[in-house]
């Protein structure tokens, strides 16, 4: 081989990029999962407030993740302290997408608990110049990432409107968290599925952006479960005349959602 040829191998290698994951599911290596929604258009539990906006909490043993922070930041101190969710103790805040409803409570929570890690879609200056002045390390998340054991991120998605999702790996299969879905809830699943090579158990959020026709969503519907998904617990921007459609489409393996939802997964639960 010449070394003009070697030369352009190593280029070519150079180029590619490979990203390792380690896929320990989440609920072996934690002993448990629990998923709280707490923050929510829809109200599930009395006494919780349902507002425009969404923040689920995810808990893996000590791992406590705050995926979104819903709008105000006065709602979810409330509803975590009614759902007993001590958020000094959350250890990094996932923020789906950089608009008002998934970031309002956001540095609220950094003023009880500045030692979590923030991730990002996207960078914004004026928010970088407020995580410096306080001390927040913050990611900015480009591709897919693994955060903890069992526990990953899709990197930013879409070409407008940047946006990631959680995914969690279970004995049965994932679970993906969705914020708001601007890129499409189907690429999310898609990605997701990519990533991992794993069934799709459960997804969860916002299903922002679905077809206003009945045809276009029996279509959405055909997608779903082409790509295998399980169980749904559409959230937030999803219409409640989508949310109709998926609830006939799923019947039982459909999960209402809702501001005080709480779902548990132990080892061996399927």
């Amino acid at each position: 081989m010449s070394a003009m040829e070697l030369g352009g191998r190593i280029k070519i290698i150079q180029r590619i990029t490979v990203v390792v994951f380690f896929l320990w599911d989440a609920v072996s290596a934690y002993g448990g999962l629990g998923l709280t929604i707490a923050y929510d258009n829809s109200p599930y539990m009395e006494g919780v407030t349902a507002d425009w906006g969404f923040s689920c909490l995810v808990t893996a043993g000590r791992k406590k993740i705050l995926f979104d922070t819903g709008k105000d930041g006065t709602i979810l101190f409330s509803n975590a302290s009614k759902l007993k969710i001590d958020l000094k103790a959350i250890n990094a805040i996932v923020i789906s997408h950089l608009h008002e409803d998934h970031t309002g409570g956001l540095f609220p929570v950094l003023g009880i608990q500045s030692n979590a890690t923030v991730f990002l879609p996207e960078a914004m200056p004026e928010m970088q110049q407020q995580f410096q002045a306080l001390g927040i390390k913050n990611l900015i998340v480009e591709k897919p990432m693994q955060i903890g054991k069992g526990l990953f991120l899709t990197g930013s998605m879409g070409k407008g409107i940047r946006e990631q999702a959680l995914i969690i790996n279970t004995p049965p299969g994932l679970i993906i968290i969705a914020g708001c879905s601007h890129p499409g809830i189907i690429n999310i699943i898609s990605r997701s599925k990519e990533l991992l090579h794993r069934p799709v158990y459960l997804v969860i959020g916002g299903f922002h952006s679905m077809p206003g026709t009945t045809e276009g969503m029996f279509k959405i519907i055909q997608q779903f479960k082409s790509l295998g998904v399980g169980k749904v617990g559409p959230a937030h921007c999803t219409d409640e005349k989508v949310k109709a459609f998926f609830k006939a489409a799923y019947g039982k393996n459909y999960i209402t959602m809702g501001a005080g939802k709480i779902l548990n997964f132990s080892v061996g639960k399927k």
